[in-house]
C-alpha cells in the first residue's frame, strides 16, 4: 500500500479531519465568492465615477464653446473662418460625448456597468435628441441631432451594434420605453441570440 492510499484511509477513519476539510473547503469557496463580487462592485463604481467624470469635462467644454459663441455673435457677425472654426470645435465635443456613449454601451454589455444607471444615462439622451419644451442640447449652432448624424457615419459607430442601440434609444418617446430597449440590450445569451437571429 502506497503512501497516498494509507493516508486517504487514515482520513476516511477520522470524521472530525473529513468536516475540517470540508468546511475549510466550504470556506475558502466563500471567501473567493465575496472577494470576486466585492471586486465587481468595486470595479462597476469605478466606471460609474470614471464616466461621469468624463461627461462633466464634456459638458464643461460644451459650455465654454458656447459662451464663446454668444460673444463672438455680439461682437458681429463672425467670419466665414470663424463659422467653420466654431463648428470644427462643435463636431470635436460631439465626438467625444459619443464616444464615451460607445464606452458606456461596451461596459454595459460587459456587465461592468449597472443596468439602472445605464437607463438614466440614455434618458437623457432621448431629451438630448428630442429636445422639446425649454431644453435643446446645443453646441454652438449644431445640435445634438446633428452631431450623432455626422459622428454615426464615422469610427466604430459605423458597423458596431451600439450605432442601432442609440438610433432605438432616441426614437423613444418616453422613458418607460427607454428602460424597456435598455432591458432589451441586456447581455445575456437570450438576447444576444434574439439580436443574432434579427440581424441587429
Amino acid at each position: 500500500m502506497s503512501w497516498l492510499s494509507e493516508g486517504i484511509h487514515a482520513v476516511g477513519q477520522n470524521p472530525a479531519v473529513i468536516s475540517g476539510l470540508i468546511s475549510g473547503t466550504a470556506t475558502l469557496m466563500a471567501a473567493g465568492v465575496v472577494t470576486w463580487r466585492l471586486n465587481r462592485g468595486m470595479k462597476r463604481a469605478e466606471f460609474v465615477i470614471g464616466f461621469a467624470s468624463r461627461y462633466h469635462l464634456i459638458l464643461h467644454e460644451k459650455h465654454k464653446l458656447n459662451r464663446k459663441y454668444v460673444k463672438t455673435r455680439q461682437a458681429g457677425p463672425p467670419t466665414e473662418h470663424v463659422v467653420e472654426l466654431e463648428e470644427m470645435d462643435a463636431r470635436e465635443v460631439y465626438r467625444q460625448l459619443f464616444g464615451l456613449m460607445f464606452d458606456e454601451y461596451f461596459s454595459y454589455q460587459r456587465h461592468l456597468l449597472d443596468q439602472s444607471v445605464f437607463a438614466e444615462w440614455m434618458k437623457w439622451r432621448m431629451d438630448d435628441f428630442n429636445g422639446g419644451g425649454n431644453y435643446e442640447f446645443k453646441i454652438c449652432d449644431l445640435s445634438y441631432r446633428q452631431g450623432w448624424d455626422h459622428c454615426k457615419l464615422m469610427g466604430p459607430f459605423r458597423d458596431d451594434p451600439c450605432k442601432q442601440f442609440l438610433h432605438e434609444i432616441h426614437e423613444c418617446q418616453n422613458y418607460e420605453s427607454v428602460e424597456r430597449k435598455v432591458r432589451r440590450y441586456k447581455p445575456t445569451v437570450f438576447w444576444r441570440s434574439v439580436r443574432w437571429m434579427m440581424g441587429a
